[in-house]
């Protein structure tokens, strides 16, 4: 079997792949020759100005190390604050959960003292008796101490001091007399009213002639100078009516007239 011989297309295109692959490889030579890379002398004997160069590429990679480590220095410094600065976090949570304990304790401690006092409050109230409408009016002369601690204003000490002033009296003639006992509110006569026969039934009444300075300094309406003069001017005249007493300098006209229901001779 005979070969075929090449065509000169093939032998031109042959020639020419040789010659491109020639230049090429001549150009790389003459490429690698101009970096040095081929150059054996650049390598034993480098030029001057590259110490230069890799002097200044070490400086300049010491100075980006010392910045490095700067910068790992800083974010250390950067973490460790934000450590402290969260432990203190957790240690105010930990102070503020604490105090909220102790303030829901203390709420309750309240709430707990609020509530005995209310139901205490509210057991007082229910022993309070219900005072009355205003326009209610009483006998001053009648009127016990329940009844007195109705009114508005008056509870039981005030009603104790009106029953002894009353009866250290021997009754009220006018309702006025009531606002003369110690510590009733001014206007409390318009709860009180008395008979028309009041100063007829005064069950107590004083004989200037025969009681005794006790007897007689114990009455409201009389002082202690008051009955001085009584006693020395009955030692030597009977007291006959109360015009007697007008002629002492102790008496005034008002004072005898508020002590007229409560006498005798």
């Amino acid at each position: 079997m005979r070969r075929s011989r090449p065509s000169h297309s093939d032998l031109f295109k042959a020639t020419v792949c040789v010659l491109l692959l020639v230049l090429g490889a001549l150009a790389l030579t003459f490429f690698l020759r101009s970096r040095h890379y081929l150059d054996d002398a650049f390598y034993s004997n480098p030029p001057a100005f590259d110490d230069s160069v890799r002097a200044h590429r070490e400086a300049e990679k010491a100075r980006r190390h010392a910045e490095y480590e700067a910068r790992r220095a800083e974010w250390a410094a950067e973490k460790a604050a934000r450590q402290a600065r969260h432990e203190a976090w957790l240690d105010s949570q930990a102070v503020w959960s604490a105090r909220r304990a102790q303030w829901a304790e203390e709420k309750a401690e309240r709430a707990r003292l609020r509530a005995q006092r209310q139901a205490h409050y509210d057991s007082l109230r229910a022993l309070w008796p219900e005072k009355f409408a205003e326009g209610t009016v009483v006998d001053a002369n009648a009127a016990d101490t329940a009844t007195l601690k109705r009114i508005p204003g008056i509870g039981s000490v005030l009603a104790r001091r009106i029953v002894r002033y009353r009866e250290s009296l021997g009754g009220f003639v006018s309702p006025k007399q009531v606002e003369e006992v110690n510590g009733v509110p001014a206007g409390a006569s318009r709860w009180f009213k008395v008979g028309k026969d009041a100063e007829a039934e005064v069950t107590r009444h004083l004989d200037l002639n025969r009681d005794d300075f006790r007897t007689l300094v114990h009455h409201p309406y009389l002082s202690y100078e008051q009955v001085r003069d009584i006693v020395n001017y009955r030692r030597h005249h009977p007291i006959l009516s109360l015009r007697t007493l007008a002629a002492l300098p102790s008496f005034t006209a008002a004072d005898l007239r508020r002590l007229e229901p409560y006498v005798s001779f």
